[in-house]
C-alpha cells in the first residue's frame, strides 16, 4: 500500500528539475552564468543498464539506450533543445530560408549551407573542419560499411567544403528536417587512413570505445569493462568546459540495484531506462523524506512496442494479419499498466507521440484493437486455427501455435512478458517467455532472430523510420538496424519517404496520417503504451532539465551541470 501512495504522488511532481527557476538556454546560447562554479573535484555519478559498444556515430552496435553516451562524448551539428526546436552545436547557426543558408530549387532540390564553429576541437586538438562532415557522410553512404540508418543522409547528392568552417550540402529532393541535421561528424584525420587500408579495420577499430576522439564535453578517460566508464571534461568543448570535472557512467543492468546505490550514496543522477515506476516510487519515498533527492516522471517517453519476426521460417503471425489483429484484441493493455505500471501510463495505438501536429487526426483514422477475446478467437479461426483437446490452438495441418514472447532481462519487462503471454494463452497461444540474458544484449544478431515477439521501445527518428527495407539488421550490415523482425512492405516505405519531401505542413500530416492508418491495419508490431520515464535527482545537482518532447530527462545539458555548494 505505501508504494502505491508513493507511485500515485507522482503524478503531482512538477515538470521542472530540481533548483530550475527559468526555462534554459539553447545550447548555443551562453547558458548558466559564467560566475557559476560546481563544487571543485566532486564527480558525477549516473548509471545506463547497457554498457556502450560505441561513444557516438551511426556505425554503433545498437541504438538502444546509447543516446546518453553520445551526449556525453559526442556532438551534432544541430540538436533540438527542450522544446524540440533545432539549436546550433557544430554549426554556428541553423540554416534558414531568409537568410538564404537553406535554399528550395523550382525542382524540388535544395542547398543547406552549415557555418561551423572555427573554435569547435576533437578531443586529441585537432581542429574540426567542414572536411570531417563530408568525410561521415561518405563513409556512411559506403555500402561496405555497416551504418545502422541513411536517413537523412540517403536525401544528400553532394557535399561541398567551400572553406575549411562552410559546408554546402546539396539535397536530391525536398527534406524538410535538411536544417536540423543531427549529423554527429567523426575525425577524418584518424579513420580515413583505417578505411583506406580495409574497411573492417575501420569497423573493428578500437578508436569506437577506449580510443574515442569525439567533440562532446566529455572524453573518456578510464574504461573498466563491466563496470564504468569515467569521462573527463573537455576543456576545448565548442560551448565551454563543463561544471563538473568528472562522470562516471556505471553500467547497472539491474534497476533494483541501481535504487540501493542510489540510496547508499554511489548514483547522483539516473538516465535512460535505468529505473521504472516501481523503482521510482520507493526511490521517491525514502530520498524525499531525508531531503536527499526527488524524482521527476517523464510520462511521454519511449512507446513500448511488440515487434513481430517476418524472417523465414514464417511465423503464424507473419503469414496471417488476421492472426496479428486477434493477438492485439487478446492484450488487456489497460489491466497491464494498471497492474505494472500503477496506472501512470497510456495506451498507445500507433507509433506516434501525443506531441506531434499529426498526433489528432492520426488518433481519429487508425484502427484500433480494443480488448475482446471473443473478438480474438473469432479472427483466429477465420484464420483457420481451432482449440484441440490440450487448449492450444492447431492450424488443419496440425500445426501448433507456438510462440516466444522475448524481452530484456529487467524486473519491469521480466513481469510483463509473463503477463502478455498469459494474455495470448487465454485464447489459445502457446506463449512461452524468452528473457534475454543480460550477455547478449548487445548481441545485434541474436536480438534480431527472436523466433515470435520481441518487445522494443523506439522512439524520435525511428518512429517513422523502422519499418525501412534499409534497417533490416542483416550479415551484409553486421546485424545493425532498428528494422529487427524484417517487415518490407512497398506502400509503407513509400510513405515513410514521402513524408520527408512535403514542405507544407498540412501535406506532411496527411501523409504520416496515411502512413500511421497503413500500419494500423497491417500491424507489422503491437504499439502498447507510452512509457513513463523515471529519473531521480541528488539534491544539490543543478540544472537537470529534459532534452525534447518524449525524450525524458537526460545529459543532454550535461556540460552546465553543476553542484551547488
Amino acid at each position: 500500500m505505501r508504494m502505491l501512495l508513493a507511485a500515485a504522488a507522482l503524478l503531482a511532481l512538477t515538470s521542472c528539475a530540481p533548483g530550475r527557476e527559468a526555462a534554459p538556454a539553447a545550447p548555443g546560447a551562453a547558458g548558466q552564468p559564467q560566475q557559476v562554479v560546481s563544487v571543485p573535484g566532486k564527480p558525477l555519478n549516473t548509471g545506463l543498464p547497457i554498457e556502450a559498444p560505441s561513444l557516438g556515430s551511426k556505425f554503433s552496435t545498437g541504438r538502444g539506450g546509447l543516446t546518453e553516451y553520445e551526449w556525453l562524448f559526442a556532438a551534432e551539428l544541430v540538436r533540438p533543445d527542450y522544446q524540440g526546436s533545432p539549436t546550433p552545436l557544430l554549426a554556428q547557426e541553423v540554416p534558414a530560408l531568409e537568410r538564404g543558408t537553406w535554399k528550395v530549387l523550382d525542382d524540388g532540390r535544395m542547398e543547406t549551407t552549415f557555418r561551423l564553429r572555427p573554435s569547435a576541437v576533437w578531443h586529441d586538438g585537432a581542429p574540426f573542419t567542414a572536411d570531417d562532415v563530408i568525410f561521415t557522410w561518405r563513409a556512411l553512404m559506403n555500402p561496405e560499411l555497416p551504418a545502422i540508418d541513411r536517413t537523412p543522409e540517403r536525401f544528400i547528392e553532394s557535399m561541398e567544403a567551400v572553406d575549411s568552417h562552410t559546408l554546402l550540402v546539396r539535397w536530391k529532393e525536398t527534406y524538410v528536417l535538411a536544417n536540423a541535421y543531427e549529423l554527429q561528424p567523426l575525425p577524418k584525420h584518424i579513420l580515413e587512413p583505417l578505411l583506406l587500408r580495409d574497411p573492417q579495420a575501420f569497423v573493428n577499430a578500437s578508436y569506437w570505445t577506449r580510443d574515442w576522439v569525439g567533440l562532446g564535453p566529455y572524453k573518456p578517460a578510464d574504461w573498466v569493462p563491466g563496470s564504468y566508464l569515467v569521462g573527463r571534461a573537455f576543456a576545448g568543448y565548442v560551448l565551454g568546459a563543463p561544471k563538473i570535472e568528472e562522470v562516471y557512467v556505471h553500467f547497472i543492468p539491474d534497476a533494483n540495484q541501481a535504487v540501493a546505490r542510489f540510496l547508499a550514496g554511489a548514483l547522483d543522477l539516473t538516465v535512460g531506462s535505468l529505473i521504472r515506476v516501481e523503482e521510482g516510487a520507493i526511490l521517491k519515498e525514502q530520498l524525499e523524506l531525508r531531503g536527499e533527492g526527488t524524482v521527476v516522471t517523464a510520462p511521454e517517453g519511449g512507446i513500448k512496442v511488440f515487434d513481430f519476426q517476418f524472417r523465414e521460417p514464417l511465423t503464424p503471425p507473419a503469414r496471417d494479419v488476421r492472426v496479428r489483429r486477434a493477438m492485439y484484441h487478446a492484450l488487456d493493455r489497460q489491466l497491464a499498466i494498471d497492474t505494472l505500471q500503477f496506472g501512470l501510463a497510456l495506451p498507445a495505438h500507433m507509433l506516434l507521440a501525443p506531441d506531434d501536429p499529426a498526433f489528432g487526426p492520426a488518433e481519429a483514422a487508425v484502427t484500433k484493437y480494443p480488448f475482446d477475446v471473443n473478438r480474438a478467437s473469432q479472427l483466429l479461426a477465420e484464420a483457420g486455427w481451432t482449440r484441440s483437446a490440450d487448449g492450444v490452438l492447431r492450424n488443419a495441418s496440425g500445426e501448433r501455435f507456438d510462440t516466444e514472447f522475448r524481452a530484456t532481462d529487467s524486473p519491469l519487462n521480466n513481469k510483463e512478458a509473463q503477463v502478455m503471454a498469459e494474455f495470448w494463452k487465454s485464447v489459445g497461444i502457446n506463449a512461452a517467455v524468452d528473457i534475454m540474458p543480460r550477455a547478449l544484449q548487445n548481441d545485434q544478431e541474436y536480438r534480431a532472430k527472436f523466433p515470435g515477439v520481441a518487445s522494443s521501445s523506439p522512439m524520435g527518428i525511428d518512429l517513422m523510420n523502422r519499418f525501412r527495407s534499409e534497417n533490416i539488421p542483416s550479415d551484409a550490415n553486421r546485424w545493425r538496424g532498428s528494422n529487427r523482425g524484417g517487415y518490407s512492405q512497398p506502400d509503407v516505405e513509400r510513405l515513410s519517404g514521402e513524408y520527408f519531401t512535403r514542405i507544407d505542413l498540412g501535406q506532411r500530416i496527411a501523409t504520416h496520417v496515411q502512413l500511421l492508418k497503413l500500419r494500423s491495419d497491417q500491424l507489422p508490431s503491437l504499439p502498447s503504451y507510452y512509457q513513463v520515464d523515471v529519473y531521480a535527482v541528488r539534491t544539490g545537482l543543478k540544472g537537470v532539465i529534459p532534452t525534447a518532447p518524449g525524450q525524458g530527462w537526460t545529459v543532454a545539458n550535461a556540460p552546465l551541470l553543476y553542484w551547488e555548494k
